[in-house]
């Protein structure tokens, strides 16, 4: 579905069980056709009721409006007792959304808990990757390639070695970090389902880079980076980056997601 996201998958949902959250999952059907589907989680707070969290959906599409508000109605039905309903679909700021869906919520600047504002590669159409990237990042990727880093698609055991690389570049970077064991749960969920790799970039069997992205259908996510304090100037994330983007072309991807990116003109933009 050109509206869909990892995020939308079984593996999401199946992660946030095990930390509360109830996973429900439905479809959207119109004459025995599905047109659409939604993958949320429920958590009921004490006084409160229950909170409904869709990640990245509805996936519908926005300029058909009888598609939404028979979901809103069949929600309300099956969850008497929710209070919210966070819905953060994939949809343009440029396209009209059923204003109906979100009556009586408006969102500010930053829209909500996934970030409002991303960058999207486009792989369609793409006979040469290589010319997607600006000549910055050509540059830093033939660097890297010079300078002997090799990439490789991490294993099992190599997921520490990744986590290892994300706790440095929280401390590095001063950015909030869950607990080992939930990266390691994402990972494990997606990776065993086929749909996500952790990427390693190394020199001398030393780990300078990675990252874990994850391809489901159309979409491609990149979900998590990290990187040593180490030899920064060889441009590992590039090179990962690099290899990562055209794993995900060859599994069918048309949009590489680089996730929340402000404005080049404002680098403190909430997102």
């Amino acid at each position: 579905h050109v509206y869909g996201d990892p995020l939308q998958g079984w593996s999401w949902g199946a992660v946030k069980q095990d930390y509360g959250w109830e996973p429900r999952r439905f479809w959207v059907m119109e004459n025995g056709r599905t047109v659409g589907s939604l993958a949320l989680v429920r958590r009921t707070l004490p006084m409160f009721g229950d909170l409904l969290y869709a990640p990245r959906g509805p996936v519908l599409d926005p300029a058909v409006k009888r598609y939404w508000m028979p979901l809103r109605a069949e929600l309300r039905r099956i969850f008497p007792d929710a209070f919210v309903l966070v819905a953060e679909p994939r949809i343009d700021e440029r396209e009209k959304r059923p204003p109906a869906f979100w009556q009586g919520r408006r969102r500010g600047l930053f829209g909500g808990i996934q970030p409002r504002l991303v960058a999207e590669i486009p792989l369609t159409g793409a006979d040469d990757l290589w010319r997607l990237l600006s000549p910055k990042c050509r540059y830093n990727v033939r660097l890297a390639m010079r300078r002997g880093l090799t990439v490789r698609r991490a294993q099992g055991p190599d997921r520490a070695t990744f986590l290892r690389l994300l706790q440095i570049t929280a401390r590095r970077d001063g950015f909030f970090l869950r607990a080992p064991r939930f990266y390691a749960q994402v990972m494990a969920a997606f990776g065993d389902a086929g749909q996500g790799e952790v990427f390693l970039v190394e020199r001398d069997q030393e780990a300078l880079a990675g990252v874990f992205v994850i391809c489901l259908g159309r979409h491609a996510l990149f979900l998590y980076g990290a990187s040593s304090d180490e030899h920064r100037r060889d441009m590992a994330p590039y090179l990962c980056q690099w290899h990562a983007i055209r794993w995900a072309s060859a599994n069918g991807a048309e949009r590489y997601d680089m996730t929340g990116i402000a404005p080049n003109d404002n680098p403190d933009h909430p997102l």
